[in-house]
């Protein structure tokens, strides 16, 4: 008999998260132009590839 995983905790759940579901939305929610990274990284604080993973859906998948 196996034993099923837990289930990972998804978004702001998720205890090394840096960013809220609404920061993530309005990530997504802007027009994806050249230095939009950067400059959503300096204003969250985070690094320009956390910002492109969430543009290019690895990261916060799940956000619509």
């Amino acid at each position: 008999m196996s034993q099923a995983l837990p289930a990972k905790a998804r978004g702001e759940r998720n205890g090394n998260s840096r960013l809220t579901e609404g920061q993530v939305r309005e990530v997504l929610a802007a027009p994806k132009s050249w230095g939009m990274c950067t400059k959503f990284a300096a204003r969250f604080n985070v690094t320009t590839a956390a910002i492109s993973d969430i543009f290019r859906g690895r990261t916060w998948g799940h956000i619509k």
